[in-house]
């Protein structure tokens, strides 16, 4: 194929190429040898230089580096720092550095280090006293950092002008050897002129040549390619139209632009995204002035800094993903854009522009980085939890120590003490209701009480909306059945609605009311959460759960908080439904099926427990106010308590003494909770079923952990009765042989 091209080339274009080729190969190969040597020469030339310097400044340095002259040398190096190409200096003295001086910074490859020794010569008398030889000692040794830079700026200044010089004398050359071969090709200037009006559209010309060389039989040919002229025409056209057909067929928008800016062509996915139905509205016209004229922030974008513009004023492509496009209409959106030049003969002719909306990708990372965020700060909320959770375990452990044994109190003494544990009671589910709501868990469905997803959700907005006068007012039915749902999930279902309605309130500027009812009809459960704040508009009332739809300013919404809440409730067969409440607000419907198989498997709740006399209990924690908690109230049911302070500890005292129940914080120093089991695990696998970990926090490392071994864990802060309902459950398994 290749072959058949070159044989088809007319013989000026071969010679051309020929010529171009010897040419540009010749002055290619002498040019790379000259600079070659020139850029050896110049580096040789350059490290003589640095070398010599180098042993000029260790020569004069002997006497000061002797006498240890300090102040000596660091006059000399502050003088030597001024020489051009240096950029430091280091005196060494008997190993160890003297004085280091530094000059302007310079990045650590465009440095060249020499190193000379600095010895003291001494000369020896001779027998007769004259001078004999001498002896050398090195005393110190020179490090100078010199500058490359001049060095390589002078090579690349040479190379670029070697570069100028030999573009211009390949272009003279091929200039020239196109000059002669045009004239050794003259005889068929005639013939091809006369071909080229054919080849205009004057099919009427004929060549008229009787000769039998090469001109004569271009001359027969010439008939035929009229008649195939016409066959061309025609294939042409039908492929410019397969080209338009692409063009428009593309969803990537695509237009045309000369050296002055005015649009050449468009093809539809343009002009749909622009606003325009016909090509003739956008063709022709100045496209900064029609679509490109306003930067982000409102301000005129000048049409000497279009970045459009660029590629063909400087002949460089563009890519740019941060400015606004403007349509017909007025609108504008967000634009991802690439101009690259347009070529012709290799000559800039004009430029060709793709461009996209990205709206909706600037919308998801919003979203993202929203995401990112929550995620961050479910973290520290974690670690926050955890740190609350003992004081909040020592103060509710005490106060019911206290109740217990307060018969002899005033009354009045009774209500505080059960106050107090009451309001930490209540902090503890808050802090509870956080770790839940910001916990990373695996994807997947349970048994679940709705009332105790809206109670959590309720926890964690009722003081921010009651300081802004909002009152939430509970209508639940104490006596739901169960269904099967992601406890997570939902939660941000009912987290988005109860923040919809905030902001919609506090839009208003008025005291508001949040009602929040959960009922059982037939085999659904229902749950209605009303507001009080003004009714959504009838003409989007339908488009609420469309994604990205949201009347919220920029910044302040992505528009998909109730598109992922609707398809989170029909990813669990429930229906999402909203209406307004006449002219007084807004009413959003939930139902669930009832799982009647988790109802069936569900246990009554069991009666108070009594641990069993004299039981031996083990108590692993680090803080000391829960540690004395823990074996006070488990002395208190008649346990035989023994603690220690950490995992190290608690495996020496399992060393030597027996227990029933393992009792050990996660967190400690020294060796936590899971190296403790760990350890267990290794040398008295015995004691595997009568551990029980206690933690601070919620989340899937815990829950794996327990699952994957078979063991039990309390949340903190642990209320008494909790923790006596777990040793009695942990003992009756080992009694049965679990």
């Amino acid at each position: 194929m290749v072959n058949k091209r070159i044989k088809d080339m007319s013989f000026r274009i071969k010679m051309t190429i020929f010529v171009s080729m010897v040419v540009v190969l010749s002055v290619g190969i002498l040019t790379t040898t000259l600079l070659n040597y020139f850029e050896k020469s110049l580096t040789n030339e350059f490290d003589l230089r640095i070398t010599s310097i180098t042993n000029s400044v260790a020569y004069n340095l002997e006497l000061p580096v002797m006498i240890g002259d300090r102040e000596g040398v660091s006059k000399m190096v502050t003088s030597l720092l001024k020489t051009p190409d240096m950029v430091s200096v280091t005196i060494m003295r008997k190993g160890e550095l003297m004085v280091k001086g530094t000059g302007d910074p310079v990045p650590r490859k465009l440095q060249r280090v020499k190193r000379a020794k600095i010895v003291s010569t001494e000369m020896m008398e001779d027998e007769f006293g004259g001078e004999g030889r001498s002896n050398e000692e090195v005393i110190g040794e020179v490090i100078i950092a010199f500058s490359t830079a001049k060095l390589k700026a002078n090579i690349n200044n040479t190379l670029k002008f070697a570069f100028l010089v030999t573009l211009m004398i390949i272009a003279l050359a091929i200039v020239a050897g196109a000059y002669f071969i045009s004239m050794a090709l003259d005889p068929l200037s005639e013939l091809l002129v006369t071909i080229g009006k054919v080849s205009s559209g004057d099919l009427k010309q004929r060549v008229e040549n009787g000769s039998k060389d090469e001109v004569g039989q271009l001359a027969t040919e010439f008939d035929k390619m009229v008649v195939a002229l016409n066959e061309r025409e025609d294939a042409l056209m039908a492929s410019e139209e397969q080209v338009r057909l692409l063009l428009n067929s593309t969803g990537e928008a695509i237009y045309g632009l000369d050296l002055d800016g005015v649009c050449t062509f468009a093809n539809v996915a343009c002009l749909e995204m622009l606003g325009y139905k016909e090509e003739n509205e956008l063709v022709g016209r100045r496209t900064h002035e029609v679509n490109h004229h306003t930067k982000k922030d409102g301000a005129p974008y000048p049409e000497e800094e279009c970045r459009v513009y660029q590629a063909f004023r400087k002949g460089t492509g563009t890519h740019v993903d941060d400015e606004l496009l403007w349509r017909a209409d007025g609108t504008s959106f967000s634009a991802e854009y690439r101009s690259h030049p347009l070529t012709h003969n290799g000559k800039i002719v004009g430029a060709v522009v793709t461009f996209t909306d990205i709206t909706e990708r600037e919308q998801l990372q919003r979203q993202l980085m929203q995401s990112e965020k929550l995620s961050s700060i479910g973290t520290f909320i974690s670690g926050v939890a955890h740190e609350l959770n003992n004081p909040l375990t020592a103060v509710i452990g005490y106060s019911e120590i206290l109740l217990d044994s307060a018969d002899d109190l005033p009354e009045e003494y009774k209500d505080d003490l059960k106050q107090l544990a009451s309001e930490a009671q209540r902090a503890g589910k808050i802090v509870h209701s956080l770790l839940k709501f910001t916990r990373k868990q695996k994807e997947g469905k349970r048994n679940t009480n709705i009332n105790t997803i809206l109670k959590d959700t309720i926890s964690l907005n009722v003081y921010r909306l009651r300081t802004e006068n909002i009152v939430i007012k509970e209508d639940l039915d104490d006596n739901l059945p169960l269904v099967m749902a992601n406890m997570n999930q939902l939660q941000q279902v009912f987290m988005n609605i109860i923040i919809n309605a905030h902001q919609a309130i506090a839009d208003t500027n008025s005291e508001g009311t949040i009602t929040i009812k959960s009922e059982k009809a037939e085999d659904e459960i229902v749950v209605t959460l009303e507001n009080s704040g003004p009714p959504i508009p009838v003409d989007i009332l339908d488009k609420i759960f469309d994604p990205f739809y949201t009347t919220k300013d920029i910044g302040e919404g992505t528009g998909l908080g109730l598109s992922i809440s609707y398809g989170i409730i029909k990813e669990h067969g429930g229906r999402f439904q909203v209406e307004n409440i006449n002219s007084s607000g807004v009413r959003f419907i939930i139902a669930f099926p009832v799982s009647h198989e988790a109802n069936l498997m569900a246990k009554p709740k069991a009666p108070n427990q009594v641990i069993p006399f004299n039981i031996r209990i083990l108590v692993v924690e680090d803080e000391s106010p829960i540690r004395g908690l823990l074996e006070r109230l488990l002395a208190g049911k008649g346990a035989k308590v023994t603690t220690a302070e950490n995992g190290l500890l608690a495996q020496k005292i399992l060393e030597n003494e027996k227990f029933d129940i393992i009792l050990s914080d996660i967190k400690m120093p020294v060796c936590d909770g899971f190296e403790l089991f760990e350890w267990i695990k290794k040398q008295q696998p015995e004691n595997i079923s009568k551990f029980v970990l206690l933690t601070g926090t919620i989340g899937v490392e815990v829950s794996d952990f327990c699952q994957l071994h078979g063991i039990q864990s309390l949340h903190k802060p642990i209320e008494g009765n909790k923790i006596i309902e777990m040793i009695c459950k942990v003992h009756k398994w080992q009694d049965h042989g679990q």
